[in-house]
């Protein structure tokens, strides 16, 4: 449905999902009109670039790097089955997956379709990096969500919504920066972040004291006195 706004309106914002190898979708071939499937036809073809890509660490796994190839072509989808009043719609399919991974049974396997033109390596290796952005993006959101309760909001016109968002969306982007920064460098002192003001009323609000220490604690201390 996405795909199909996409073509029937003006064109405005472009469109970067991935697809389920369970939900193998038919395609044409623009150059021999041939019929395939999706996730049976790109893998097939002759790597042309290879990149590194970071993958962050979750519960289980430690963050690590990737070797992946990377695949492309232009292609024409065929609408789903259930909804064949649909047109078919012309879309670049993109697909990397990692070389020779320690973990056969999780390892990273993309195929990505997209509106944008993936004309060239460049053009495939800037989709990869568009969309190994949304472990940045899903963390952005549940801070919106979680910290700052933007679903909670109750206010009744857009206009009060867009002002309410735009607060929101900074602490939000503030806090994400601050747990970036905390992990990747805890042992510098937080004025790399606060200024004295902001780490003298946060140590003494979260000491319950009225005077403040000569020295500003570390960025890691900080981190977690906020997080309290």
């Amino acid at each position: 449905e996405l795909f199909s706004e996409y073509e029937s309106t003006a064109k405005g914002a472009h469109l970067l999902l991935r697809s389920e190898r369970s939900r193998n979708r038919k395609i044409i071939d623009e150059e021999t009109g041939t019929v395939s499937e999706l996730w049976d036809d790109i893998p097939k073809i002759t790597s042309t670039k290879k990149i590194n890509i970071k993958i962050p660490a979750n519960t289980t796994t430690p963050s690590r790097i990737a070797k992946v190839s990377i695949r492309y072509k232009s292609v024409i989808l065929y609408p789903p089955k259930q909804k064949q009043y649909l047109p078919c719609v012309s879309a670049w399919a993109v697909y990397a997956v990692e070389e020779n991974p320690l973990d056969l049974e999780n390892y990273l396997e993309w195929m990505l379709v997209t509106t944008l033109p993936v004309n060239n390596n460049s053009d495939a290796n800037r989709m990869i990096e568009y969309y190994s952005k949304r472990w940045g993006i899903e963390i952005y959101h549940k801070v919106m969500k979680s910290g700052c309760g933007v679903e909670k909001r109750q206010v009744n016109t857009a206009e009060k919504l867009k002002r309410v968002l735009a607060l929101d969306m900074i602490v939000a982007w503030r806090i994400f920066y601050l747990t970036k920064i905390g992990r990747e460098t805890p042992k510098l002192p937080c004025t790399v972040y606060f200024e004295d003001c902001d780490w003298k009323a946060l140590v003494c609000f979260s000491n319950k004291t009225n005077i403040p220490p000569e020295q500003p604690p570390s960025l890691s201390e900080a981190t977690r006195m906020v997080a309290r």
